[in-house]
């Protein structure tokens, strides 16, 4: 998922003119299809990273996602 961070390019961008991001659900379903695509045996190492709460600008539900 599109995490936008303070202080970066697409920060600046986002702030000025907010643009609409994939939701969590939507998110989840295409991360669903992905992985049905892989084969059984492989080995998956990492499905989400977060940043600092405190420099993210969207999304919002970083909370939400430990809801899934």
């Amino acid at each position: 998922m599109l995490h936008i961070i303070k202080d970066t390019k697409l920060g600046y961008q986002y702030s000025k003119n907010p643009f609409e991001i994939m939701s969590m659900e939507t998110y989840v379903d295409l991360v669903v299809q992905q992985l049905e695509r892989l084969p059984e045996t492989m080995v998956i190492a990492r499905l989400t990273g977060d940043g600092i709460g405190s420099d993210l600008l969207a999304p919002n539900g970083r909370d939400e996602k430990l809801s899934y």
